[in-house]
């Protein structure tokens, strides 16, 4: 185990953080004022003394490697002082990492940045002024981010400019949730539920959320808020049968008719045929998500997927015969048993089929994975994982495509991001507002949230009941809570 303390000082959130960026939660623990630290192989300590703050790495309690910081130093009227409320837990956080570095041998690309959006960082440097370059130095400096890391911060926020710039005042988008999925992949924990089991509810469910649409709708558009986009996602929503995709769509479309752009998620390919794709043409779908997440069968058997790497390419194909002329392929890098040249063969084959845009995701393990939950809980070695993100990057430069969005999750494996690549031109708006928070967001469905702005950088949610079977039977107190939530939107 690695222990940490703090004595006369509270950064224990800040270097519970740090020390993730080196170890597995499972092995990170508080030392409490009863709990002797020389139990602890590994330990950091954090102390207030007379000369400042004392960061300490010790073994078995013993400090081999320490450093004194100066709390008394003043940063007023510094890029830092402005971006940061308490720029000194940033020398603390740099701290503690260059004794980890030294410790462990590993330095993180992303430095001490552990927020979930760091293009944010970038938008709040230009907006301070500063050119792309002097705020990916400041960034480097200040948090340690990698030179690379940096500049993509700054690249996706000039291809985020314009969508953003574009977003009409009065306007909101719109999430539909489909929480049913073929199978439960291993490394997932969103809230999504085995078909098989709930095919008897799928039409009430249906008929739950054209309502919740309809009674929203009423709402909103009486308001006056119009429409930007329209997202079908889960789950799956393409693994219920054609009729009852046919439905919902209609449902929420007749509620919502007017929109810039609309995406449903046709994750799995186990899920498509032609009379689906017709429901998704039909609706006027602009943009459709087939996501292989690899293209090596013995992996997606691994991880509990039923379609083989011949069915991707095979509805991939049956899709672009039918005129979907804007597809996205989602990846994943660092799956249980994959190599580097797993990796790269699933990107070159991604690059044959020429999709209009590709995610790579980093493996993220969440606690309610089953992944997770096992004996052997599943990681890639840090250079291996980094390597492979930049085969990403490096196969969507070759072909045209730029970062577009980017965001990061805890315990993400070699502590990296998400990317998503897209040809100029077929950007996904969606995404892009849903990661920047400027725009109102009305979710219907099992577990998902309304999201109402109220100032830069403030949102208020209203969480929709994640449990599909609930959802159904509460559905009319779930109607009422939600207006009163979207009264308060104009």
């Amino acid at each position: 185990m690695i222990g940490f303390k703090c004595i006369g000082c509270n950064y224990n959130t800040e270097l519970f953080e740090i020390l993730l960026i080196y170890f597995d939660r499972h092995s990170v623990a508080t030392v409490g004022d009863h709990t002797p630290f020389e139990q602890y192989e590994t330990g950091l300590l954090a102390e207030t003394t007379d000369s400042g703050l004392r960061l300490a790495l010790c073994k078995m309690g013993t400090p081999v490697a320490e450093v004194v910081l100066d709390q008394s130093v003043q940063v007023d009227n510094t890029p830092a002082q402005s971006m940061f409320t308490d720029p000194f837990k940033n020398a603390v956080k740099r701290t503690a990492a260059a004794l980890l570095t030294k410790e462990t041998g590993y330095t993180s690309p992303w430095g001490i940045q552990t927020g979930v959006k760091p293009v944010k960082l970038a938008t709040q440097c230009l907006a301070e002024g500063m050119s792309p370059q002097e705020g990916a130095d400041f960034l480097g400096a200040e948090l340690n981010i990698r030179a690379d890391k940096c500049n993509t911060l700054f690249r996706v926020a000039a291809n985020e400019s314009a969508i953003l710039k574009s977003t009409p005042t009065n306007s909101f988008s719109l999430y539909v949730g489909t929480p049913f999925c073929p199978t439960i992949c291993s490394y997932c924990s969103f809230g999504a539920y085995p078909i098989g089991r709930y095919e008897t509810w799928v039409d009430r469910y249906v008929d739950a959320v054209v309502a919740e649409a309809r009674a929203t709708a009423e709402v909103l558009i009486k308001a006056g808020l119009t429409c930007d986009c329209c997202y079908f996602g889960g789950g799956t929503p393409t693994s219920v049968t054609a009729a009852q995709l046919d439905r919902i769509m209609s449902g929420v479309l007749e509620a919502f008719p007017s929109f810039t752009e609309l995406t449903c998620e046709a994750g799995r390919p186990d899920s498509i045929d032609a009379e689906k794709l017709e429901v998704l043409r039909r609706h006027g779908v602009h943009r459709l998500a087939i996501n292989p997440q690899t293209m090596k069968g013995e992996t997606l058997a691994k991880i509990g997927r039923r379609h083989t790497p011949e069915d991707t390419i095979r509805v991939y194909e049956l899709a672009r015969n039918m005129g979907f002329d804007n597809i996205n392929m989602d990846l994943i890098a660092g799956l249980e048993g994959e190599t580097e040249e797993d990796f790269a063969e699933t990107l070159r084959q991604i690059r044959q089929l020429n999709p209009q845009g590709f995610t790579v995701h980093s493996l993220c393990l969440k606690r309610a994975s089953a992944m997770m939950r096992g004996e052997n809980r599943h990681s890639t070695d840090h250079s291996v994982m980094d390597r492979m993100v930049n085969m990403g990057y490096e196969t969507a430069a070759a072909i045209g495509m730029e970062p577009y969005y980017l965001y990061r999750q805890k315990n993400a494996a070699g502590n990296l991001e998400n990317t998503g690549f897209a040809r100029p031109g077929y950007f996904c708006r969606y995404n892009v507002l849903i990661e920047e928070e400027t725009q109102h967001i009305l979710g219907l469905g099992a577990g998902s949230v309304t999201k109402r702005v109220v100032g830069p950088g403030d949102l208020e949610r209203c969480f929709n009941i994640k449990d599909p079977l609930q959802y159904i039977a509460g559905i009319d107190g779930q109607i009422t809570k939600k207006i009163d939530f979207l009264s308060n939107m104009y």
